[in-house]
């Protein structure tokens, strides 16, 4: 996310720091481009793993089904195609920045514990890095006096990041700094309850945001509404459905309602049912569609806005694993300048195949990358800005010939033998006939 020096659309960079002198700025975006099983959903995982990990490894331990605490390791997925070698430990690093200082944090672990964990910072960007602290299984080492640190070496074991219970701790600046993972977003399915928050969200805006946003993409929806519906069902009613259970049922439902009113819970529950109000044509009426028949495009297209306008308000780091999915070009391009558009300090990392955002006037040469897998397996990535090219030279021609590589390799000469084959039995069978 670094940006090149190269000055081209600088509305799409934010500097790193408050001072305009700044010498490094940040890019808003990155663009992932691949061809079919090229490993770009495994960057996405791999980002969404590490934060995962680095939540939830701390003193805070799992419960199993059984109700009982125990510790264990985070999924360890190592490089299938190893043969006989021994599996590696995975190992994650991150550069980050939070209140204008710099973050340099990694671990390795496998499968049995942390063997490795590091942290340096700068705090300023002049400054050289300094070490924090340095972990070995459960040895520590930390750059001068840290008496903070010295006191919780007792909570280092070979099941937690030292990072994590430090914050935990809310020791300082391993609080602060843990925000960054706090802050990465993915996109979940969209439901009722995520509309609502949208709605929610909108009320801090004009109220025609709303209405902009939808009549842009076009869908013909007018308005959304997400109405709490109750689900209690009376006592009369619970009563009488458990005089014609079994005994045993009677006793389990006696046992979990007395369970969840030690708890301060109930067995009540509510749920929203959402609305949505489309105009037909020069007509003043509205017509009310369920949720169940929008179409996916339109469900695809309210989700998104609705992590925009959170990432944006919040300056978190939004990640969207095919981000055209059931969306067309235009409404893809219409939110990536929504997303620039605002002043925000939040990031946007995506994957696509709309080869339009290789438009040098659309998206800077540094926000594009290629992921490609070689003969061994492994996948690599490489920026767009290490190829060279002239600035006004059409990107996007250049892609889909393969000068950047990224695309799949195509074997048409496989594709017509597919076509003789097929359609020999067919020809056959109307010479019979």
């Amino acid at each position: 996310m670094i940006s090149t020096s190269k000055r081209e659309l600088e509305t799409h960079t934010v500097a790193l720091g408050k001072s305009k002198k700044s010498k490094i700025t940040l890019n808003r975006l990155a663009a992932f481009f691949g061809a079919n099983a090229s490993g770009k959903s495994n960057f996405f995982y791999a980002i969404l793993l590490m934060r995962s990990i680095v939540t939830q490894a701390g003193l805070r331990l799992h419960q199993d089904k059984g109700g009982r605490k125990r510790r264990e390791m985070p999924p360890f997925k190592p490089f299938a195609f190893t043969g006989e070698k021994p599996k590696r430990p995975t190992t994650f690093e991150v550069i980050f920045s939070i209140d204008e200082a710099i973050y340099r944090y990694g671990f390795s672990y496998n499968d049995e514990c942390f063997s490795k964990e590091w942290l340096y910072a700068n705090s300023g960007l002049k400054q050289d890095e300094k070490e924090l602290f340095t972990r070995e299984e459960t040895s520590l080492t930390s750059g001068g006096k840290q008496p903070d640190l010295e006191a919780h070496l007792k909570y280092i074991t070979r099941e937690r990041l030292f990072f994590t219970v430090l914050a935990e701790l809310k020791i300082e600046p391993y609080a602060q700094a843990i925000k960054f993972f706090q802050n990465i977003e993915e996109i979940q399915p969209l439901d009722a309850a995520t509309i609502k928050e949208l709605l929610a969200s909108l009320r801090n805006y004009d109220q025609r945001l709303l209405s902009y946003l939808l009549n842009f993409a076009d869908t013909g929806l007018q308005n959304i509404s997400a109405i709490e519906v109750s689900e209690e069902v009376s006592e009369a009613e619970r009563n009488e459905a458990m005089q014609q259970a079994p005994e045993e049922v009677q006793a389990l439902f006696k046992a979990f309602s007395e369970f969840l009113s030690k708890q301060g819970d109930s067995l009540d529950s509510s749920a929203y049912r959402c609305q949505f109000q489309h105009g037909v044509y020069d007509s003043p009426r509205e017509y009310s569609l369920s949720m169940e028949d929008e179409s996916e495009g339109t469900l695809r297209y309210i989700n998104l806005i609705s992590y925009f306008l959170d990432a944006l308000r919040n300056d978190k780091l939004l990640l969207i694993d095919e981000m055209d999915r059931s969306l067309h070009p235009l409404l893809v391009e219409g939110l990536l300048r929504l997303f620039i558009g605002v002043k925000s300090r939040a990031q946007l990392i995506f994957s696509s195949h709309c080869d339009f955002i290789f438009d040098q006037k659309k998206t800077r040469r540094d926000e594009l990358w290629l992921v490609n897998k070689n003969n061994q397996g492994e996948s690599h990535i490489t920026g767009v800005s290490e190829f060279q090219a002239r600035g006004d030279g059409n990107l996007t021609k250049r892609y889909l010939e393969g000068r950047f590589s990224g695309i799949p390799y195509v074997q048409y000469h496989l594709l017509n033998e597919c076509v003789r084959m097929i359609s020999a039995p067919i020809v056959d069978n109307q010479k019979e006939a």
